[in-house]
């Protein structure tokens, strides 16, 4: 009985000793596997934290480099700037210089009515109108496109080829034109206000310049003396030539013709002409 007694108590003890020695051993595992954990986390979140830092120490070092790259174009943009600027200044001092340098030394040359090479100057018109007098001739022209006084103006014989105009009024008329029936004449007036009011002298060769009049091939003006060699343009399109002078007849003429109404010839005449050259259709003669 005791023996039975002993041998249970071991066995309970046993028991006890053996449930006691499991829980230890798990509670043991467990504040092992707690550790592992914490340290697992802590270096976890020291690898975040560094792998932050990096990522930062990444993003600061590409905004500096950007910032210096932008603070470099900037600096190479300035001085592109003001290179050009000093370029242009300088331009612009040496054009101001050149224009000085040209105007003081360059002879002024007398005023002309326009740009036509060999158009004479008012003085020389002036000259040639004080030696004028009534029935006298002259070379001059009257171009109507460019209004220039007229091309080397001389008096010249009225039966010279180059007589183009005959004085039929000369004086200083009051209201700057010719006065009564001279009235519809060309005319040139000096600088001191003499005018002289002239008839056309036609003659074989001569060239005149005509405007476009719609319905017709082409035209002419009859008191528009110009120079073979002028060139037509849109304003006034025809040069036409005089290809010779007759009666009243104008069946001798193979082109166009008229019969002038504002010329002091005693008798009326035929003036034949040839269309010389046609803006609208060039290379015509």
């Amino acid at each position: 009985m005791v023996v039975g007694l002993i041998i249970g108590v071991a066995v309970i003890v046993a028991a006890i000793f053996a449930w006691r020695a499991g829980i230890a051993a798990g509670a043991s595992a467990r504040i092992r596997i707690g550790s592992i954990e914490a340290r697992k986390d802590r270096a976890i979140r020291q690898g975040h934290r560094e792998a932050q830092a990096t990522r930062n120490r990444i993003l600061e070092a590409s905004r500096q480099r950007t910032r210096s790259d932008l603070d470099g174009w900037l600096r190479q943009t300035r001085r592109r700037r003001n290179r050009r600027l000093v370029w242009g200044i300088t331009s612009l001092v040496a054009l101001c210089i050149a224009v000085i340098v040209l105007t003081i030394a360059l002879p002024s040359s007398p005023q002309v009515a326009s740009g036509t090479p060999g158009a004479s100057s008012q003085t020389s018109l002036d000259a040639v109108i004080a030696a004028l007098a009534k029935g006298k001739c002259t070379n001059f022209t009257n171009d109507y496109q460019t209004d220039a006084l007229p091309v080397d103006p001389a008096v010249v014989s009225c039966s010279n080829s180059h007589a183009a105009f005959k004085v039929a009024w000369l004086g200083s008329p009051a209201d700057a034109s010719c006065p009564g029936k001279y009235s519809e004449l060309a005319s040139w007036t000096s600088s001191s206000g003499l005018t002289a009011c002239m008839e056309r002298v036609y003659q074989a060769g001569q060239c005149m310049q005509g405007e476009y009049e719609k319905g017709y091939s082409y035209s002419w003006t009859d008191d528009a003396v110009v120079p073979c060699s002028s060139r037509t343009t849109s304003e006034y399109p025809y040069l036409v030539v005089i290809t010779g002078i007759h009666g009243i007849h104008y069946e001798s003429c193979d082109s166009g013709y008229w019969k002038p109404s504002d010329q002091g010839n005693r008798h009326e005449i035929t003036v034949c002409v040839r269309l010389k050259s046609d803006y609208f259709h060039r290379g015509r003669h």
